[in-house]
């Protein structure tokens, strides 16, 4: 097969998955675990036969995976098929340097893939074991769809489902449950359930559950607009939803941060489209959200943010005050800081 650098794939990967020959190796990793899983799905659907899964198809878990073990599921010849699958979750590919010689010396009968899912892979092309990776097959990694791309599948998962969304609510759906597919699958069909014929904004916040990210991004905007009140809700809705707070904090941080570098564009006649480049958005909406809100607040305004969100992540990391406390004083400062000299 050819060989190909590690890069982010996508939709046409898994159609080239379907339809051409199967390779000897994959390494699959990335943030789209859901078409990371999809791509494992085709594999066995197109290797093994339901009826010979016995004699054709071995799974592994990395951490207890002993070189013993892989050599002799690969020595194993199929059962009645031309090819077996074995499958091997979280071992760490660049860490097992054990794996170079059974790499170099893989039967054409075997498809080995690899797959990370609580693991980070980290490709490493340096090493004599990436020669033998993409010598022997291919490195995937799935990134998150673009945002039409993205779109065109939640249009199509709500229709296969006998319902309509549209450009609008398909824009308030991502915005509020996050962009990767994984996540959004199960609220699509949470949602077209609740819907029935045609999705609604309402339906969206009725039926939908939002990621922290999204809830965080509501906060920071109240209090761009000096929604003290509004702040405090979103505040208390993690804090009851059980998100921990450091995340909590470092979302709200790095709000802040993409606030701070949007007025400092804006201030020097910068584009939106700047803005969104070095807030590294992927969403149009996100960018239009945040220049938005920069137009309101003043500059010292922002550089007093991030002094006081870097104090907070000190006080939650030292302090034995409870770690909502540390937040809600977060917040309310930010509140008055951020209503210091308002721009115009």
């Amino acid at each position: 097969m050819a060989k190909k650098k590690p890069s982010g794939v996508g939709r046409q990967w898994l159609y080239d998955l379907m339809e051409k020959p199967v390779g000897r190796l994959y390494v699959l990793y990335g943030e789209e675990t859901f078409r990371r899983d999809a791509a494992v799905g085709i594999l066995k659907n197109r290797l093994v036969d339901p009826s010979l899964e016995m004699f054709n198809y071995r799974a592994f878990e990395g951490k207890a995976l002993t070189p013993e073990a892989l050599t002799e599921a690969l020595d194993r010849p199929p059962m009645m098929a031309e090819r077996t699958l074995i499958l091997v979750r979280d071992l760490d590919v660049y860490k097992s340097k054990w794996l170079e010689p059974i790499l170099k010396d893989l039967p054409d009968y075997a498809c080995l893939v690899f797959v990370y899912d609580v693991l980070e892979c980290k490709p490493d092309a340096r090493t004599k074991l990436h020669a033998a990776i993409t010598a022997a097959g291919e490195l995937a990694e799935f990134t998150p769809a673009p945002p039409d791309e993205l779109a065109a599948w939640i249009r199509s998962r709500c229709k296969g489902l006998g319902t309509r969304i549209g450009t609008d609510e398909i824009r308030l759906l991502v915005s509020r449950c996050g962009g990767l597919m994984q996540g959004l699958a199960g609220e699509i069909d949470k949602l077209c359930l609740y819907a029935g014929k045609t999705v609604t904004a309402r339906d969206i916040e009725e039926a939908t559950s939002a990621v922290p990210e999204a809830q965080v991004f509501r906060l920071c905007d109240a209090l761009s607009v000096r929604d003290g009140r509004a702040a405090l809700r979103g505040l208390a809705a993690l804090e009851a939803a059980r998100e921990e707070a450091i995340p909590v904090l470092a979302l709200i941080g790095r709000q802040m941060r993409n606030l701070y570098t949007a007025r400092l564009v804006l201030d020097a006649g910068g584009t939106s489209d700047e803005i969104g480049t070095l807030c590294r958005f992927r969403f149009a909406f996100q960018t239009d959200s945040v220049v938005r809100a920069a137009r309101r607040l003043s500059l010292p305004g922002l550089r007093e943010a991030l002094r006081l969100c870097a104090d907070a992540d000190y006080a939650l990391k030292s302090s034995r005050a409870g770690d909502y406390d540390v937040l809600r004083d977060l917040v309310l400062a930010l509140y008055r800081a951020l209503g210091k000299e308002n721009a115009a």
